[in-house]
């Protein structure tokens, strides 16, 4: 039994053997005739750099591969870096690729860096160091490295990937160089180089968003939404970008074409029927606040909703909302904005009534006792009037008005 066991150890031992054997004959093949050293990497460049190693380099390579398939990454790096260090001569843009690629699958992207650069110094035509370069570097946060290594790597690249454009203009607005991010971008999603992706309009429309390009982002968002009108996050996307350069009208209606394909969450709803009312649609917006309110709707939800009513002239829906609203959140503003319902309707007594809640709620308001000394005039209550008048006369904000309005009563009752 145990003259099989020592067999079988001694012929796996061989076949192990063997088999790099074959490897380093085949790696060294490979080497002499300009494959690549790993398989043909997808993106790869045309030009070859592999062709003309010396038997050092090829050897401390496949020592390399040997403890990189091994997954022992530190130890692929190191030996490579053994021989860079001992033996410049032999150094040579893949031995440098390989201690970057060993080093980034070690968890040591910082340290590839460097190697990753030098891989290009060495072969400026080596395409996949470009690209690596470019994906390491925008991983770390070098976006100024990383979008001129992928504009390099996409000028090598035999296939022209878009995708690599995309990176390059992500980077080029990560690393604020806004102008030549947007023209890019929007080369990328003018279709000259394929179908555009969802992605590359996020990224187009944020370039624009940040800068003074809003017109050229106006006529992405409207592409966008052609080519993905299906597709309800096109019309997030867009609503954000309106609403990000003012664009109110659009952004509503961008917002309410989302509305139609999938529900809108509370904050959405609250969203847009603050559009509305920037637009002078109260009656959609108080709509839009419905529909935001429930059980939990602080004040300011029911302001909204009762302000949204009260410029559609509502005024027996906004008073239902305001009274729903004092009975949980008796605060100052909805007195307030009772008041002005009232005055609206010319109401003097109630919204004197009112304006005096809020007073004795919060009595740093000088507009309340501006409106407090209108509706004691109306009312014929000089005296009361002319105290509200002044004591608002005491706010900046309620200077002028306070005093014209003073001014008037003692005119009139000269």
């Amino acid at each position: 039994m145990e003259a099989i066991m020592r067999f079988e150890k001694s012929r796996r031992a061989a076949t192990r053997r063997a088999a790099y054997l074959v490897s380093f004959c085949v790696l060294s093949l490979a080497l002499s005739i300009g494959a690549p050293l790993f398989g043909k990497e997808e993106g790869s460049s045309e030009t070859d750099p592999n062709a003309a190693l010396p038997l050092k380099t090829r050897l401390a390579l496949f020592k390399a591969q040997e403890k990189r398939d091994r997954g022992d990454f530190e130890e692929s790096a190191k030996i490579l870096m053994d021989l860079a260090r001992k033996s410049p001569d032999d150094d040579h843009c893949l031995v440098q690729y390989y201690i970057a690629t060993s080093l980034v699958q070690a968890g040591k992207p910082e340290e590839a860096l460097d190697h990753f650069q030098a891989a290009v110094a060495k072969d400026s035509t080596f395409a996949q160091a470009w690209m690596k370069l470019g994906e390491v570097s925008y991983n770390l946060g070098s976006y100024r490295i990383a979008s001129a290594a992928f504009m390099r790597g996409y000028a090598l690249d035999s296939k022209k990937m878009p995708q690599l454009l995309y990176y390059a203009g992500a980077a080029y607005y990560l690393g604020d160089q806004t102008q030549k991010a947007v023209p890019l971008l929007e080369d990328l999603v003018s279709g000259r180089h394929g179908q555009p992706k969802l992605e590359w309009f996020r990224m187009m429309l944020a370039a624009c968003r940040d800068s003074s390009y809003s017109e050229t982002g106006r006529r992405a968002a409207g592409r966008m939404m052609e080519s993905f009108g299906e597709d309800p996050e096109a019309w997030h996307l867009a609503f954000q970008f309106f609403a990000s350069i003012r664009s109110y009208h659009e952004a509503a209606a961008a917002l309410t074409v989302l509305s139609y394909m999938k529900p809108l969450s509370r904050e959405e709803e609250r969203t847009l029927g603050d559009l509305y009312s920037a637009i002078g649609v109260p009656v959609l917006a108080s709509a839009r606040y419905e529909s935001a309110l429930d059980e939990n709707g602080g004040p300011q939800d029911y302001e909204r909703l009762a302000s949204a009513y009260l410029a559609a002239y509502d005024f027996g829906a906004s008073l239902e909302t305001i009274s729903r609203a004092l009975e949980k959140y008796p605060t100052g503003r909805l007195w307030s904005l009772l008041g002005d319902l009232h005055l609206m309707q010319q109401n003097y007594g109630e919204a004197y009534g009112a304006y005096l809640k809020c007073v004795e709620l919060d009595a740093t308001r000088g507009r309340t006792y501006l409106m407090m000394g209108y509706c004691a005039y109306e009312l014929g209550r000089r005296d009361d009037a002319v105290a509200h008048l002044e004591r608002a006369a005491g706010f900046p904000d309620q200077e002028k008005t306070a005093l014209d309005l003073l001014s008037r009563i003692r005119i009139a009752n000269r």
